[in-house]
């Protein structure tokens, strides 16, 4: 993979020259800074360049937590070939917004660092149940068998937690012996990148779901 922050300055720099010159030839291409795993074999588009690095079908494992479903791939066209989105479940001009933040200053939607304490304090938690480690985290998280068994749960599945997180969510609402009614548990691991859920549009199942799960919500509380 691409490690931190150099990962940063990838996804920030060719997110925004993806969406601001997207049919210049791709300098990060031939720059030789880029891991062969993620160059076309033919020369690309800045566009093309992007495109090829993190679409679903061409993106390797190691960068799976940056990846979405941008469409068929490279263009056939050359002799600077650009990118093809037919079928994309996210566009990638939306994805390339999303990441390079523009025309918003000073802020982007790149994961610079993924700190490991977040990791640590996040296994800590332990579906709310006391363990040692949450003592010496100084995580405080134990109210996992007490939740109100009126509370509504969303779980949905990419390809990074896939069932996992439906099984999560499960487990915690049967901790607190909240029915199996007020889940709503949405499984697209197949289909769903891990940008997806944010990023596809016009159709958007993360959405279609969520939407009626707020009414749910707001229907509870009224």
């Amino acid at each position: 993979g691409i490690t931190a922050p150099y990962a940063g300055v990838f996804s920030s720099t060719g997110s925004l020259a993806a969406l601001l010159f997207p049919n210049e030839p791709s300098l990060g291409q031939v720059s030789g800074l880029l891991p062969a795993v993620i160059v076309p074999p033919v020369r690309v588009s800045n566009v093309g360049q992007y495109g090829y690095a993190l679409n679903a079908t061409t993106s390797p494992p190691s960068l799976l937590a940056a990846q979405a479903h941008l469409g068929q791939g490279v263009s056939a066209r050359g002799p600077v070939h650009g990118w093809n989105g037919t079928g994309a479940l996210t566009p990638i001009t939306r994805f390339a917004t999303m990441f390079s933040g523009y025309p918003m200053k000073s802020v982007d939607g790149t994961e610079w660092y993924f700190p490991q304490r977040l990791t640590d304090d996040t296994g800590a938690v332990d579906n709310g149940n006391a363990n040692p480690a949450q003592a010496v985290l100084g995580v405080d998280a134990t109210m996992g068998h007490a939740l109100p068994k009126s509370l509504l749960v969303y779980a949905f599945g990419a390809r990074l937690g896939g069932a996992g997180v439906l099984a999560d969510a499960t487990l915690l609402a049967q901790q607190s012996g909240i029915p199996a009614r007020n889940l709503t548990l949405v499984n697209r691991q197949s289909t769903y990148s891990h940008n997806d859920p944010a990023g596809a549009y016009p159709s958007n199942v993360f959405f279609a779901h969520l939407v009626p799960f707020l009414r749910k919500i707001g229907t509870q509380q009224s």
